[in-house]
């Protein structure tokens, strides 16, 4: 199964949910699935600083294996 249809059949199954819990008396919010402009730049913000991170940890040693 390739990515989009993934992300296809993840869309159909939270309609799925979203109706399931509408029948049975359930209040659902999507909390920050809309988001102002304002809040938008702030995570992009906070993406872009977590993401030049660096990888490794500053000893320069990276995952090491224990056997």
């Amino acid at each position: 199964m390739t990515l989009s249809e993934k992300q296809q059949l993840f869309t159909v199954m939270v309609a799925n949910l979203i109706q399931w819990a509408e029948e049975h008396g359930y209040r659902l919010t999507f909390g920050e699935a809309y988001r102002t402009p304002e809040q938008a730049a702030l995570n992009a913000k906070k993406r872009q600083r977590y993401h030049q991170q660096p990888a490794y940890p500053a000893s320069g040693r990276g995952l090491q294996s224990v056997h």
